[in-house]
């Protein structure tokens, strides 16, 4: 017998070999070498058209909620909180106790007094002031700690702060000549803004208006058209028609001092009006 005859195979021929003899891979259905095929070979679902989906309907309901949700809670909050005015029954927004109402009226009305010059008790104005302020506290019908003070100053001013505090300035004496009748009419304006708790009613539709402007401002993202339409709409025209309040309930203080007559109204009003054009606040 001949001796068997040995081959030498190179490790590159081992390979093919191998390669030939494996037996084929079935194509799987989803195999590729095309977009969204994986390095082994194989295709993989991508989830970005469903997340996309689904943060686009989660936008879609964060703008409805914004839409819906925030204007309907600000709408509740003004029905809990509206109230009628004295005399007018006017329907207002007040979101502000009384007590704590009387109580910035009292930090605000120190605070005025310890920067300026207060005309003593016995002073002939001081007098003039406490004696008809007392008798249109009295008609007014409402318990408030009321305070009247005399300031030694050329405006011609008056002022009621909140809880009935009155100050009122030399200057509107002088101008009217120390007449009584006329310093009745004033005050009874002033104290009717008390009566009607107009400040605690500012404070509150300060605070609405600043939440209408941001609200248009997320809508409009102008600031200058926000900023005059809240002026303009809605800021000015209110403080008219707390003013013209106040000429009404004024006026039925008057009457009921049974003490000063409300016919001596328009004159005042009418010589205040030019002492203010006068003074370029007209």
């Amino acid at each position: 017998p001949h001796p068997p005859t040995t081959t030498s195979t190179s490790p590159t021929a081992v390979a093919r070999a191998l390669r030939l003899a494996a037996p084929p891979r079935a194509a799987s259905l989803f195999s590729g070498s095309g977009k969204g095929a994986g390095n082994d070979g194989y295709k993989h679902f991508k989830q970005d058209k469903w997340s996309d989906q689904r943060e686009s309907r989660s936008a879609r309901l964060a703008v409805n909620l914004f839409i819906v949700v925030l204007p309907g809670s600000f709408i509740l909050y003004w029905l809990s909180h509206l109230d009628r005015a004295p005399y007018t029954g006017r329907l207002r927004m007040i979101d502000m106790s009384p007590a704590l109402e009387q109580q910035m009226g009292g930090v605000y009305f120190q605070r005025i007094l310890s920067q300026s010059r207060v005309l003593p008790p016995s002073h002939p104005s001081s007098r003039l002031v406490t004696r008809v302020g007392q008798r249109i506290a009295q008609a007014s019908g409402e318990g408030l700690p009321w305070e009247f003070v005399v300031v030694d100053s050329p405006q011609v001013n008056a002022v009621c702060l909140p809880g009935g505090k009155v100050i009122v300035f030399e200057g509107l004496l002088r101008a009217f000549g120390g007449s009584e009748e006329a310093v009745a009419v004033v005050l009874a304006h002033e104290c009717a803004h008390a009566v009607a708790r107009h400040s605690a009613e500012q404070m509150g539709f300060v605070r609405v208006m600043l939440a209408v402007e941001w609200m248009l401002h997320v809508f409009f993202q102008v600031p200058f058209v926000t900023n005059w339409i809240t002026s303009y709409a809605f800021q000015l025209p209110y403080s008219r028609n707390l003013e013209l309040e106040a000429d009404f309930i004024g006026l039925h203080i008057l009457a009921k001092t049974c003490a000063y007559s409300p016919a001596s109204a328009p004159a005042v009003f009418e010589a205040l009006g030019r002492l203010e054009g006068a003074s370029g606040g007209g």
